[in-house]
């Protein structure tokens, strides 16, 4: 039964992993052992694992036979071969399933009545140093859930995207929320597509794609952003506002040659880019071809990444809580490096992927407290109950 060598493939992983790396590059290493398996193969061991670490995050007594039935239940639903056929096994004790109708946080509670101890309010890193504006409930049933891969398609180019999909009968979907979003099943190589090559769509989180609310830009605006990374971002504010004129940085190269082919990809030829350091006092002394002074700049700062983490719930065992305080000192000491290139009149956009209000809101209070600032606009995209993540955004702007 291919179920039972799914067990125990994913006991063996279970076994060997220690939560001192990254669980994706880790997997991807392990399965090199293992040649004669197939992409299917790869696919579902890794929704088991990853099922599996989330369950021993919230039931750690629970036995790992148990965490990983637990694991499907979410993933794949409990009338799945795997989680029927796991039922059916006494020795590898599946806890019961109560009526159907449940959701996902009664049946934790199921559990929890059964016997299983449940970490309820304390299976996130600082539970309590989480902003007061998360919903928490919500937080937990995407910790809970497989995230999904998101991808947002450029207008007019949806019919050409989704029938690519049709042709492969990939599993998709619409967001209730955001109109060009669309799911795609884990693990499918969307890389590999005509449409991706021709820059008809990028890869990009639900919850990030909602940020551009924070952006607002118009026509023949000067843009910096400043954090650039491979240019999701930038992407995004282009679409939106293809008149903008945009300035690229990061202080990784690799990264900017990303940035580079990605926008080659999606036709993007008018931009800048240069690498830079924002942790320098004047870190645009040496960029030339760059202005002094910009109508807005975009700060999607380095953070804790907690906001992530239901996608990578290996970070919840791995993350060391003094860190929130070195990111936050970090990000205020980036950001106050940025606030002087911003013109009279123009406005710094504050981004951060973390759900801490050390990194967020506190931060936002610093800066307009200690430079005379004013916020506009601040707040959290959570996207949570569709299988994305949880962003914060702010925009700053003079007195």
């Amino acid at each position: 039964m291919i179920a039972e060598v799914r067990m125990k493939q994913a006991i063996a992983a279970m076994a060997s992993y220690r939560y001192r790396e990254d669980l994706n590059s880790w997997l991807k290493n392990y399965m090199k052992a293992f040649p004669a398996m197939g992409s299917r193969d790869r696919r579902e061991l890794r929704a088991l694992v990853y099922g599996a670490v989330r369950m021993a995050r919230l039931f750690p007594e629970a036995t790992v036979e148990q965490q990983i039935g637990m694991g499907q239940v979410f993933a794949a639903g409990p009338s799945s071969d795997f989680v029927q056929y796991a039922r059916s096994r006494s020795g590898w004790d599946l806890p019961s399933l109560p009526e159907p109708g449940f959701d996902a946080l009664q049946l934790c509670r199921h559990w929890a009545q059964e016997g299983l101890s449940f970490r309820a309010d304390d299976w996130f890193p600082a539970q309590n140093r989480i902003s007061s504006s998360i919903n928490q409930n919500e937080l937990m049933i995407g910790f809970l859930m497989p995230p999904r891969t998101w991808v947002r398609l450029r207008a007019g180019r949806e019919n050409v995207v989704e029938n690519e999909w049709r042709e492969k009968a990939w599993l998709w979907g619409n967001s209730e929320t955001t109109p060009n979003a669309r799911w795609v099943e884990s693990g499918r190589p969307l890389d590999s597509l005509n449409s991706f090559q021709s820059g008809f769509f990028e890869v990009q989180d639900l919850a990030s794609q909602r940020t551009i609310r924070f952006m607002n830009p118009s026509s023949g605006e000067s843009w910096w952003d400043a954090c650039a990374g491979s240019g999701g971002k930038s992407l995004l504010l282009h679409d939106r506002e293809p008149g903008v004129r945009l300035f690229a940085t990061d202080e990784r190269q690799s990264t900017l040659q990303q940035l580079h082919e990605r926008f080659t990809r999606a036709g993007i030829r008018s931009y800048s880019r240069y690498c830079v350091d924002i942790d320098q006092r004047d870190p645009l002394e040496q960029a030339g071809s760059f202005p002094r002074q910009f109508d807005a700049v975009l700060a999607d700062v380095p953070c804790s990444g907690s906001g992530t983490w239901s996608a990578t719930p290996d970070w919840l065992s791995r993350f060391e809580q003094h860190r929130i305080t070195e990111f936050a000192e970090r990000q205020f000491r980036l950001v106050s490096n940025l606030l002087p290139y911003v013109r009279e009149g123009g406005r710094l956009v504050y981004l951060s992927c973390s759900l801490y209000a050390d990194e967020n809101e506190q931060v936002v209070d610093r800066l307009c407290s200690t430079f005379g600032w004013q916020c506009l606009d601040q707040g959290y995209e959570q996207a949570s109950l569709e299988g994305g993540d949880v962003l914060f955004g702010a925009v700053l702007s003079r007195r």
